[in-house]
C-alpha cells in the first residue's frame, strides 16, 4: 500500500489522500444519515438517497478514487506515518499539504 503512494507520487509529483471524518455530535443528535464510506483503502463512496418517478426509493453510489483513503477510525499518528513521512522523506522545499474541511 505504501509503495502505491510512492509510485503515484513519483509518477505525478503529487498524491491524493482522503481522511474520512466521523459525524460530529450535532449530526449524531440530529440523527443525520452517514452517506460517506471508505472502501478498499483507496475508494471513497458517497451514497446518495434518490427517488424514482414512481416514488420508489433507492441509493445511488458515487465512487471517487484516491491514492490512499482512510476511514474515520484512523488515528492521526497512523495517517502521519503512512502518508506524511512518505512525502516528506524525499521532499526538500517542494512539499505542499492542503487540509480541507
Amino acid at each position: 500500500a505504501e509503495d502505491g503512494i510512492r509510485d503515484a507520487q513519483e509518477s505525478r509529483g503529487l498524491g491524493d489522500v482522503y481522511k474520512r471524518q466521523p459525524l460530529c455530535p450535532r449530526e449524531i443528535r440530529k440523527n443525520s444519515v452517514d452517506v460517506i464510506s471508505v472502501r478498499g483503502g483507496n475508494t471513497v463512496v458517497v451514497s446518495e438517497p434518490r427517488q424514482k418517478v414512481d416514488l420508489s426509493r433507492y441509493i445511488e453510489e458515487h465512487a471517487f478514487m484516491f491514492d490512499k483513503a482512510f476511514d474515520e477510525n484512523t488515528e492521526t499518528s497512523d495517517l502521519y506515518r503512512n502518508v506524511c513521512l512518505l512525502y516528506t522523506s524525499d521532499a526538500a522545499d517542494d512539499l505542499l499539504c492542503v487540509d480541507l474541511g
